[in-house]
């Protein structure tokens, strides 16, 4: 019988994650304020989608920082693409927010409370968007 919590391989890897960018770090009080932060943050959520994966058709292309928050960059199939342009505006955040972590989640630890995760999908030049995660997110688990 398993006891252990079904999110407990990705919590393991993002404390080994923030361990291991925060050694060296004088002040563990001054996190999410860093460039060890920053990086502590993509990685975590580089974690987040290696353990959670991506719908198929879901390509994840980068991770990084802009403006302090995280970018995850992802490209879509050609049949996702011709989905979302047929989708009204009003539809794309949710679209797209549906690979977001939980509001509730431990990546969102990681980032800070101040910062956020941008999914942006662009495949092609004149095609792409970006949505908070903040504030689209899933409430739920």
């Amino acid at each position: 019988m398993n006891i252990l919590p079904p999110l407990a391989p990705l919590t393991a890897c993002l404390l080994l994650t923030a361990c291991a960018t925060s050694s060296g770090t004088q002040n563990p009080g001054a996190s999410g304020q860093s460039g060890d932060a920053s990086e502590a943050g993509v990685q975590a959520v580089e974690a987040y989608f290696a353990y959670e994966g991506l719908p198929a058709g879901w390509r994840l292309d980068s991770v990084t920082t802009r403006n302090e928050d995280v970018l995850v960059i992802i490209g879509l199939s050609d049949r996702l693409w011709a989905y979302e342009r047929a989708l009204p505006g009003r539809a794309k955040p949710a679209f797209f927010s549906a690979i977001c972590p939980a509001l509730h989640h431990p990546v969102w630890e990681f980032i800070g409370s101040q910062k956020d995760i941008v999914i942006e999908a662009r495949d092609r030049p004149l095609s792409s968007f970006h949505v908070s995660c903040r504030e689209h997110a899933p409430e739920g688990a």
